[in-house]
């Protein structure tokens, strides 16, 4: 009796453990969206096409090292610029802001130079 008990409790538990991964992953997905939406505002800013991730982070309030893995996972919606800022970092934009935005003469220098088109 008592090892169909502990049967009976395992199970359950297991299930419990269950529920709970099933909420933390979509917590985890929340948090993803998020930071994929607060990075996306940023670089939406009407103040300027090209910012740099640090610009980025401080606009969404974000830490650098989620802004960067934000831009990597999602390097086929935004844009790397061939140039850099004055203190010589990387500059980026939406591939949608890019092809609406953007002069032709830049996108041809960033078709030669880099790969943005």
């Amino acid at each position: 009796m008592e090892l169909k008990s502990l049967s009976d409790n395992i199970s359950i538990l297991i299930d419990e453990v269950m529920c709970l991964r099933k909420a933390v992953t979509q917590l985890e997905m929340s948090q993803v969206q998020h930071c994929r939406d607060a990075v996306f505002r940023a670089l939406s800013s009407p103040n300027q096409i090209w910012v740099t991730s640090a610009e980025i982070s401080k606009y969404a309030d974000l830490d650098i090292h989620i802004v960067k893995k934000v831009i990597d996972e999602y390097s086929d919606e935004i844009v790397e610029h061939s140039r850099v800022s004055e203190l010589g970092l990387p500059l980026f934009t939406t591939r949608e802001r890019y092809h609406n935005e953007v002069s032709f003469q830049d996108k041809l220098i960033g078709a030669f130079v880099y790969r943005a088109i």
